[in-house]
Parts: C-alpha cells; sequence; structure tokens
C-alpha cells in the first residue's frame, strides 16, 4: 500500500517512481577493444611541449612589450608576461615527466629475493 497525501486539489502518490534499471553491455562488447585513447609514450609530449613553447613566447612578448612600450598601463605587461613563462613551466614538467622511460626490470615489483 502506497501512502497518499493531498496537494490542493491533486491527490499524488508519495515517492511513486519508476524502477531503475542497471543497464550492462552485451557480452560481444569487449572493453579492451574500445577505440578510446591509449596511453602510449609520446602521444602527449607534442602538446605540452608546444603549448609550453607558445605561452613562453607570449610571455616574453608581453614582459618586453611592458618595458620598452610608452604605454600608461606597463605594469599589466610586465607583470603578466612573467606570470606566463612561469606558468609554462609546469607544462615543461609535465613534458619531461610524460617522456621518462623506465625498463621493465625496474617496473617489476615482485623481487623474488624478498619472498
Amino acid at each position: 500500500m502506497k501512502p497518499d497525501f493531498q496537494l490542493g486539489n491533486q491527490k499524488s502518490a508519495f515517492l511513486e517512481r519508476p524502477a531503475l534499471t542497471l543497464v550492462t553491455p552485451s557480452p560481444d562488447v569487449h572493453l579492451s577493444e574500445s577505440p578510446g585513447p591509449s596511453m602510449e609514450q609520446g602521444k602527449c609530449g607534442t602538446f605540452f611541449i608546444g603549448l609550453a613553447v607558445f605561452l613562453d613566447i607570449v610571455g616574453l612578448l608581453l614582459l618586453l612589450i611592458g618595458i620598452f612600450a610608452q604605454l600608461p598601463y606597463w605594469d599589466f605587461f610586465v607583470f603578466s608576461g612573467p606570470l606566463l613563462i612561469f606558468l609554462s613551466l609546469v607544462l615543461w614538467i609535465f613534458w619531461y615527466l610524460g617522456n621518462l622511460t623506465v625498463s621493465e626490470e625496474e617496473l617489476n615489483l615482485i623481487k623474488p629475493d624478498i619472498l
């Protein structure tokens, strides 16, 4: 029996919703064959280094414009240029960490002499 309550002239059932169904993939769909992005070496390196170089160039241009241009708002350029150069350092670190290679022996976490 479902509890009822009145809303003005309308009578509605309390918490009357359709049952939730669990959607499962069909058995012929394999997760390993999905066409998603893969974590192969060197896939994101060009993105990180390209964006880092772009931020370095834009930051240097803003810094030089702030120093040499006779503008009343020169301080905006002088402060934002080095800020962009500093932020590009994060992308340089990501590029470096993404290009590190580790040998299979170092990846083997099970040491036979310990067990």
